[in-house]
């Protein structure tokens, strides 16, 4: 199960579709961060611990350019996980 909390502040888009866990039928909302603007801290946090216990690292929709998330993979990858990349622009790993 997932649960879902909004962050204060932040810049939440509705995506034009709704959640289909019955009962629910709540927006599904995307979250967007500009540069420059850090990343909130725990998800970091949470990202960077998950990454380090990670057996496979999936990388959908970014070209890894952009630091502290472009390093994701390579802690995994650090510790023997296996990693795959998928994005219509190039990648640097």
């Amino acid at each position: 199960d997932f649960s879902c909390h909004r962050i204060k502040r932040s810049r939440d888009h509705f995506t034009g579709r709704y959640c289909s866990h019955e009962d629910c039928d709540g927006r599904l909302l995307e979250y967007t961060i500009d540069f420059g603007q850090n990343l909130p801290e725990r998800p970091l946090e949470k990202a960077i611990e998950n990454s380090k216990k990670a057996d496979v690292h999936i990388v959908l929709g970014s070209s890894l350019t952009v630091s502290p998330a472009c390093e994701m993979p390579l802690i995994s990858k650090k510790r023997g996980a296996f990693f795959a990349i998928c994005n219509l622009q190039r990648t640097p790993l």
